[in-house]
C-alpha cells in the first residue's frame, strides 16, 4: 500500500505481516506527504514480542535521522534468532536507536539497549564457551558462573555500519545465586544483520513450504 497527502487527507496504514528477517505484525502508521515527498507518520509494529516505534520516517532516498524506539523485547526471542545454540536469554529490554539513512543506506549510531526487569542468563553446551574453556582450563570456574546467573542490570550499546556491520558492547551485573557469585563482565558481538536476515528469511520460507506440504 503506497499513497500520500492529497488535499490535506492523511491515509491510515495497517499491515498484518511484513517479513523481511524478523517478522513484524501490527505495522501502523499515517501515510501523508511533506514538500511533495511522502511520509509515514506515528509508525509503529510488534516485533520480538515488544513495539518499534518511530515519529516520522521520509519515504524516499532523502538523507534524515530516524528515532526508532524498542519496548519491551523478549530477550528469549532474540537470542532465538540469533541462532545462537545453548544460550537462554530471559528477560525484556527497551531502548534507544537513532537510524541515519544517506543515500538509501542505513546507519546505527549510539544507539542502546538496557533491561527492564531483572534477567536470567543460562549458558550449556555452547560451542564457543566449550572451546574457550579447554583453551583455558584455568578459567572454567570463571564461565561457571554464567551457568545461571541473575542478572540486575543489562545495558548494550548498538551501532551498525552501512554495510550491515552490527556491533554490540554489552555490560552486564549479576550474581549467580547457587554459587552466591557477584558477577561483572563486558561482552562484545559482531555479525552482518543483513546476512542474519537473509538466514532468517530462508528459514522462514522454509517452514512455511513445509507447512503447505503437510496440510495438502
Amino acid at each position: 500500500m503506497a499513497c500520500w497527502r492529497i488535499n490535506h487527507r492523511v491515509f491510515p496504514l495497517s499491515i498484518t505481516e511484513v517479513r523481511s528477517g524478523p517478522v513484524l505484525t501490527e505495522v501502523r502508521g499515517q501515510l501523508t506527504s511533506d514538500n511533495n515527498l511522502p511520509v509515514l507518520r506515528e509508525f509503529s509494529a510488534r516485533v520480538f514480542d515488544g513495539q518499534l516505534a518511530a515519529e516520522q520516517i521520509l519515504l524516499s532516498k532523502q538523507d534524515q535521522e530516524i528515532i526508532v524506539t524498542a519496548r519491551g523485547l523478549d530477550l528469549m526471542l532474540i537470542s532465538e534468532a540469533g541462532r545462537e545454540s545453548g544460550v537462554e536469554l530471559h528477560g525484556r529490554v527497551s531502548g534507544r536507536l537513532p537510524v541515519f539513512m544517506h543515500n538509501g543506506q542505513a546507519e546505527i549510531r549510539g544507539g542502546y539497549l538496557s533491561n527492564e526487569v531483572d534477567s536470567m542468563l543460562k549458558v550449556q553446551d555452547n560451542a564457543s564457551f566449550n572451546a574457550l574453556k579447554s583453551q583455558r582450563p584455568e578459567l572454567e570456574t570463571v564461565f561457571g558462573v554464567l551457568d545461571e546467573l541473575s542478572i540486575e542490570t543489562l545495558s548494550c550499546d548498538v551501532n551498525m555500519a552501512q554495510d550491515g556491520q552490527l556491533e554490540l558492547a554489552v555490560q552486564i551485573a549479576g550474581e549467580n545465586k547457587q554459587q552466591k557469585q557477584p558477577v561483572n563482565f563486558n561482552y562484545t558481538h559482531s555479525e552482518n544483520i543483513y546476512t542474519l536476515f537473509r538466514a532468517l528469511r530462508l528459514s522462514d520460507e522454509i517452514t512455511q513450504e513445509v507447512e503447505k506440504a503437510l496440510n495438502q
